[in-house]
């Protein structure tokens, strides 16, 4: 039986955070579960040491936390608890935000995905869940890349009727489930990326630089709980995040010009359309917005993390 762990990456959101956890020692199959804490300064870490005495000897999973001492973003985060899962010697990591919410079922029908493809002898480089809102409506900001376009409804329809998967290009790390081996292979998420397209590079390295299938399971879904359901955009947002768009777009010029030059023009095109509409519609700070746009665009060409990867341990290998 394959070993399974559920990585939670958190920073300072305990209320959603025991809600995700709550949610996870629920699930219709069992998984052990690791929080990663990026050194939150609320009541986190005592929550998570008391709730990990408090669970009986008997219950068929493991609770592990660990705390990274640091805020490394959701980025390091990711790396961090994706590298722990090699090296605890699991077969498979699901990995999610602290606000997303997974149904009863949602590892569950992951795992009838693995084990179909398993025995077609397919083996793929992740598997993703439908990310929902709060609403019910497809979470925009969790939206999976196709081919030649984004997920839809009628996409998720067709592939439910058609008892099918639907292959995936990119995909965001809200409910991922990854074989360890393909953690092995292609190495870590790039935690330099610190937030923003971190999960975007890492699942294109996956199926076009490595050129490993990968799909959405639709009858997989979990919840996002974010405040809204309109993504992030430098045009609208609150002054107060501006900066943050910084990573974005020097992110997103890596990983597009790496990996998919159709993406990179798409990408491009974005850029200077949101340079645009920044004058037209930002209520404040439109100097502030362009030259974050500029100046980030240009460090994004120079930007030149270095990959890393992680050994299986020697007890696994024997």
């Amino acid at each position: 039986m394959k070993k399974i762990l559920a990585a939670i990456v958190t920073y300072n959101r305990l209320d959603l955070l025991k809600k995700v956890i709550a949610a996870l020692e629920g699930q219709s199959v069992p998984c052990d579960i690791l929080i990663v804490n990026n050194a939150s300064t609320d009541d986190t870490e005592s929550w998570a040491l008391e709730h990990a005495a408090s669970i009986p000897s008997d219950v068929p999973f493991h609770f592990l936390y660990e705390n990274t001492g640091a805020n490394l973003g959701g980025a390091g985060g990711f790396n961090y608890g994706m590298r722990r899962s090699v090296e605890l010697g699991y077969d498979l990591v699901w990995i999610m935000d602290d606000d997303a919410i997974p149904n009863p079922d949602t590892l569950e029908t992951l795992l009838a995905a693995d084990a179909k493809l398993s025995a077609e002898g397919r083996s793929y480089g992740f598997l993703s869940s439908v990310v929902r809102w709060t609403d019910g409506s497809i979470c925009v900001m969790n939206r999976q890349r196709l081919s030649d376009h984004y997920l839809e409804e009628e996409d998720i329809s067709k592939a439910l009727s058609n008892n099918s998967y639907i292959p995936v290009e990119c995909a965001t790390f809200v409910s991922l489930l990854i074989p360890t081996e393909i953690i092995v292979n292609v190495g870590l998420p790039i935690k330099e990326f610190f937030i923003w397209s971190d999960d975007i590079e890492y699942t294109t390295r996956i199926t076009r630089r490595n050129h490993i299938p990968a799909y959405i399971v639709a009858d997989s879904v979990i919840i996002h709980e974010t405040k809204n359901n309109a993504g992030s955009d430098i045009v609208e947002d609150d002054a107060e995040r501006i900066d943050r768009y910084r990573y974005s777009i020097r992110n997103g010029n890596y990983a597009y010009r790496h990996y998919s030059f159709r993406m990179y023009l798409s990408y491009l095109y974005n850029l200077a359309a949101k340079f645009i509409l920044i004058w037209f519609r930002s209520k404040d700070n439109k100097l502030k917005r362009s030259r974050v746009i500029i100046s980030s665009f240009f460090k994004g060409l120079v930007f030149n993390p270095q990959i890393e990867y992680v050994k299986v341990p020697s007890e696994k290998n024997n």
